[in-house]
């Protein structure tokens, strides 16, 4: 989250309006307390939304947050630009259809998650194959 804090902070600092769209997923161990609601922070819009994933998202960090998706499907076409971080999400998946939608250019910072050369080869070509 730090890297995406100071990223936007430098966008805000330029100028530019910035929403974080975000689940409430913290690491293997939990959650972050749902907040069900839309928080301010240092100028910065975090959209937070409740993740499903329950064990899934524990052995696996891929979080499903349905709720996501009205939310995209109404606001994508406001946007001038989305940055993705990670590779093989489900926010990714609904981010990549409206973004195409309403031709709204995306760029996607993966962080070194693209390889199958790692853990969970089978994992990752299932989801490549599927998406």
């Amino acid at each position: 989250m730090e890297l995406i804090y100071n990223l936007s902070k430098s966008l805000l600092d330029r100028g530019h309006q910035i929403t974080i769209y975000t689940t409430d997923a913290l690491n293997k161990e939990g959650k972050l307390k749902y907040q069900d609601e839309t928080i301010n922070m240092h100028d910065l819009r975090v959209c937070e939304f409740k993740s499903l994933s329950g064990k899934l998202g524990r052995r696996y960090p891929f979080h499903i947050s349905p709720a996501m998706i009205p939310m995209m499907a109404r606001q994508t076409a406001t946007f001038d630009v989305i940055h993705l971080h990670e590779y093989r999400t489900f926010q990714n998946i609904v981010t990549h259809h409206y973004a195409q939608k309403y031709a709204v250019p995306y760029v996607l910072q993966a962080h070194g998650s693209v390889p199958r050369i790692m853990a969970k080869q089978r994992l990752k070509q299932a989801y490549d194959n599927l998406w």
